[in-house]
C-alpha cells in the first residue's frame, strides 16, 4: 500500500498524479512511500504534513467528550424522570377526585388529560432511548450528508470513498433508498435518502431520523434555484440543534472529451463568488419563514462531477480535480471537526435531551394557558346561567300562579254549570268525575310543564352552543372540547320525565265516591217546606261537596307541578347544568395548574441542562471568558441562546458560531422587563383560584396576558424566562 508524503493518505492507484485527500502533486516524486511516517521526505519537500495520527488523536478526544456528554444527559434524564414521577402521583390523586364527578367521568377533557400524561411519559422515555442509542454509536464522529434528490449526495460519497460510481443516479429517479454508512478519515459519513422527492415522504422521514443522531450535517445545495422544500428540511434540522456546513454543487455538464473548454468554464463559474453568495443569501432568506436565522451557516462551492471524473481511478487529472475545489470541501469538513469536534460531541448529547424537553415545555405551557383561560369561559357561562335562573324563577312563579288561577276558574265555571244541572242527580259524583276528566286537566298541566322545560332547555342549548364556539375560539381548534355533560338532550329528557309522571296529575282514587256520598246525603234531606229553598240548599250542599272533593285534587296537581319544576327542571336541569359548568371550571383550573407546574419543573431541569452547555461553551472559547453568575437562561436549540447575567465576559459572536445559534447576553435582571422586550409588549398577571369549604384559597395558578403576538420562538423563550404560560389577550 502506498501513501501520500504530505498527508499520509492512501494512494490507491500507483500512477496517480495527485493525492485525493490533500491535492498534493505526486509527479514530483519518483516513488511513493510504503510508510505513513515519512517525516524525512516531508522535511526535504518542505511539506506541512497533516498526519492521520493527529486526526485520530483528535477523534479519540472527541470520544472522551462524548462520554462526558452522555453522563451529563443521562444524569439530567434521571432527574427529570424522578420529578415527573412525583408529579404523576399528584395527578393520580387529582384524577381520583375528578372521577367522583359523575357528570364528568366520560368527558373528552378528562380522557385527554389521561392520554396526555401517557404521551408525556412516552416522550420522556423516548429521550432515554435516544441517549442510549447515541451512546452505543459514540465511538464514531457522525456526519450526515443531507440534500434533495439528485443534488449530488451520492457523488460526494463516491468521491470521499473512491467508489466506482455505482450509487450515482442516472436520472430523476430516487437512487439512495436507504441509510448507508461509510468511513472517511476515521469519520462515519452517512448517506441518507434524498429529500423533497415526489412521493418521498418515507425517504424524508428516514433522512430526518438518521439526522437526529448526527454530530454534524453536510447540507448539499445546487446552484440552480434553491427550493422551498429544501429550506423546510434545513429548518427541521436546525430545530434539532444540529450544526450545519453547507456545500453548493455547481451544476455544469463537464465533458472530458472537451476538457480544456469545460475546465475554463468551470473555473469561471467557481470564481464567480458574487453569484454563489447571492444564491446562498437567497436560500438563507427562507429562514425567516421558520423564525430562524441561517447567517451563521458557512457554504463552500464545488463541482462534484468534475472531482469524480478526475479521480485517479478515472481521469487521473490533477488540474480538473484542483478546479473542482473539492480539496477545499475536504479541508472545510476536517477543519470543523478539528476545531469544534469535541464541543459538538457534548452538544449532541445535550441536544438529544434538550430538543424534546424544550418542545414539551412549550406545549405544556400552551395547554396550561388554554386550560386556565378555558376555565374562565365555563365560569362566565355559569354566572350567566345563575343570573338567568333568578329571572327564570320569577317568571315561572308568576306563570305558575296565573296557570293555577286559570285552572281554578275553569273548575269554578264548570262546577256552577254542573250544580245547576245535577242538584237532584244521585250519581252526581260519577258524572262530575266524567266532567273533570273531559277537561283534560293532566294534559293542561303537562303542556304547561313542557313549556317551562322547553324554556329551560332553550337556555341550556343556547349556553352550550355559545360555550362550544367560545372554546373553539380560545383553543384555536387545537383541541375538541365538546360540551359533554351526561344526558342533557334537550326536550326529550323533560318530555320523558313529564310522560312518566303524568299519573301525578290524575285525580286520586275515591275522590268522586266521596262526592257521591255527600250528594246523596244532601238530597235525602228535605229541610225546608219551600221547594226553592230546598233546591237552593241542595245546590249549596252539592257545591260544597264538589269543592271538598275537587280542591284537594287540584291542590295536589298544582303541588306536583311545582315539585316537578323544582326537582326536575330547576334542580336537575338548571342547577345540574350549573354544577357541571362549575365542575368543568374547577377541573380546568386543576388541569391547567398541573400542566403549568409540570412545565415549570421541566423548564428548570431544561435550564440546568443548558447551563452545563454554557459551561462547556465558556471552556471551549477563549481562556479569558467567564460568567460570574447565571441570573436566568432561555434557549431554543438551533436558534437562540439567551443568557441573563450581570457579569459576563464572553465573545457572543464566537459563541454563536460554536453553538450554531444566536447567542446573546442581557443584563436586565427584571424578568418582566426582559419578557416585555422579547415579545414587544407589557405582560399582566392573571390569577386563577379555587377555594375550600371554609372559603380559603386551596389552589392558585397564574398566567400572563399580552396584547401583541411575537413570533413563537421569542414567545417560548419569554415563557422560559418567566416560568409561566403567556397567553395573547383577546
Amino acid at each position: 500500500m502506498k501513501f501520500c508524503p504530505k498527508c499520509g493518505a492512501k494512494v490507491l492507484v500507483p500512477e496517480a498524479k495527485f493525492c485525493m485527500e490533500c491535492g498534493f502533486n505526486l509527479d514530483n516524486l519518483k516513488t511513493l512511500t510504503n510508510d505513513r511516517e515519512i517525516s524525512d521526505m516531508s522535511s526535504v519537500l518542505n511539506i506541512d504534513k497533516q498526519n492521520d495520527a493527529n486526526l485520530e488523536m483528535e477523534l479519540q478526544v472527541c470520544r472522551e467528550y462524548a462520554e462526558r456528554g452522555y453522563t451529563l444527559a443521562k444524569e439530567k434524564y434521571v432527574e427529570m424522570q424522578q420529578t415527573l414521577e412525583d408529579e404523576r402521583q399528584k395527578l393520580l390523586a387529582a384524577d381520583k377526585e375528578q372521577s367522583q364527578m359523575s357528570r364528568l367521568q366520560n368527558t373528552k377533557l378528562i380522557e385527554e388529560q389521561k392520554q396526555g400524561w401517557e404521551r408525556l411519559a412516552n416522550r420522556i422515555s423516548k429521550i432515554n432511548e435516544d441517549i442510549e442509542m447515541l451512546h452505543e454509536r459514540q465511538k464514531d464522529f457522525s456526519i450526515i450528508i443531507y440534500g434533495r434528490t439528485m443534488a449530488g449526495k451520492s457523488t460526494l460519497m463516491e468521491i470521499l470513498t473512491h467508489g466506482n460510481g455505482a450509487s450515482i443516479g442516472k436520472g430523476a429517479q430516487r437512487t439512495t433508498l436507504d441509510v448507508r454508512d461509510y468511513y472517511w478519515n476515521g469519520l462515519r459519513i452517512t448517506d441518507v435518502p434524498g429529500v423533497c422527492s415526489f412521493g418521498g415522504a418515507e425517504d424524508d422521514r428516514l433522512a430526518f431520523e438518521a439526522a437526529r443522531s448526527a454530530d454534524l450535517i453536510l447540507f448539499l445545495l445546487t446552484d440552480d434555484a434553491p427550493q422551498a422544500g429544501e429550506a423546510e428540511c434545513l429548518a427541521q434540522l436546525r430545530s434539532l440543534g444540529k450544526p450545519v456546513l453547507g456545500i453548493i454543487n455547481v451544476k455544469m455538464a463537464f465533458d472530458m472529451n472537451r476538457r480544456d473548454l469545460s475546465l475554463k468554464k468551470l473555473r469561471r463559474l467557481l470564481e464567480d463568488t458574487e453569484r454563489i453568495e447571492t444564491i446562498c443569501q437567497q436560500f438563507k432568506s427562507f429562514a425567516k419563514n421558520y423564525e430562524q436565522d441561517w447567517q451563521d451557516i458557512e457554504f463552500v462551492s464545488t463541482h462534484l462531477n468534475a472531482a469524480f471524473v478526475a479521480q485517479p481511478e478515472r481521469g487521473n487529472d490533477e488540474d480538473v480535480f484542483a478546479a473542482s475545489n473539492f480539496a477545499q470541501v475536504e479541508r472545510f469538513i476536517l477543519d470543523k471537526v478539528r476545531t469544534d469536534g469535541k464541543f459538538l460531541r457534548i452538544k449532541n448529547f445535550v441536544d438529544i435531551a434538550a430538543v424534546p424537553i424544550c418542545q414539551i415545555v412549550k406545549e405544556l405551557y400552551a395547554h396550561a394557558g388554554n386550560s386556565l383561560i378555558g376555565s374562565k369561559v365555563w365560569a362566565s357561562k355559569a354566572e350567566e346561567l345563575m343570573a338567568w335562573r333568578e329571572t327564570f324563577i320569577e317568571r315561572i312563579q308568576k306563570r305558575s300562579d296565573e296557570f293555577a288561577e286559570h285552572i281554578n276558574k275553569i273548575i269554578e265555571n264548570e262546577m256552577e254549570k254542573f250544580v245547576d244541572e245535577n242538584y237532584e242527580n244521585k250519581k252526581a259524583g260519577e258524572d262530575w268525575e266524567k266532567k273533570v276528566n273531559s277537561l283534560n286537566l293532566p294534559q293542561k298541566f303537562n303542556a304547561f310543564l313542557q313549556e317551562v322545560a322547553d324554556e329551560c332547555d332553550k337556555k341550556r342549548k343556547e349556553l352550550s352552543d355559545e360555550l362550544t364556539q367560545e372554546l373553539k375560539y380560545h383553543y384555536s381548534g387545537s383541541t375538541d372540547f365538546a360540551v359533554e355533560m351526561g344526558d342533557t338532550t334537550p326536550y326529550a329528557k323533560y318530555a320523558w320525565h313529564i310522560a312518566s309522571n303524568a299519573l301525578m296529575f290524575v285525580p286520586g282514587i275515591g275522590w268522586a265516591a266521596r262526592i257521591g256520598i255527600g250528594v246523596g246525603g244532601a238530597l235525602l234531606g228535605m229541610l225546608f217546606n219551600n221547594k226553592e229553598d230546598n233546591i237552593r240548599e241542595n245546590k249549596k250542599k252539592l257545591h260544597d261537596a264538589l269543592v271538598e272533593g275537587t280542591n284537594p285534587m287540584i291542590e295536589k296537581m298544582h303541588n306536583d307541578l311545582v315539585r316537578t319544576i323544582n326537582e326536575q327542571i330547576l334542580e336537575e336541569g338548571v342547577n345540574g347544568f350549573y354544577r357541571t359548568l362549575e365542575d368543568m371550571e374547577n377541573l380546568l383550573v386543576n388541569l391547567g395548574t398541573a400542566q403549568s407546574e409540570i412545565a415549570t419543573v421541566l423548564c428548570k431541569k431544561y435550564k440546568s441542562l443548558n447551563i452545563e452547555l454554557l459551561k462547556e461553551t465558556i471552556t471551549y472559547t477563549k481562556a479569558s471568558a467567564f460568567v460570574s453568575s447565571v441570573d436566568n437562561i432561555a434557549r431554543i436549540p438551533g436558534q437562540y441562546f439567551l443568557l441573563v447575567s450581570e457579569n459576563c465576559k464572553l465573545d457572543c459572536l464566537n459563541a454563536s458560531i460554536l453553538l450554531g445559534e444566536n447567542f446573546q447576553v442581557k443584563k436586565v435582571k427584571n424578568n418582566y422587563h426582559l419578557v416585555s422586550d422579547l415579545i414587544g409588549d407589557e405582560i399582566t398577571p392573571k390569577y386563577f383560584q379555587e377555594y375550600d369549604e371554609d372559603g380559603n384559597i386551596s389552589m392558585e395558578a397564574k398566567i400572563y396576558l399580552a396584547d401583541k403576538s411575537a413570533n413563537t420562538t421569542l414567545w417560548s423563550m419569554a415563557e422560559q424566562i418567566i416560568e409561566n404560560p403567556i397567553i395573547m389577550e383577546g
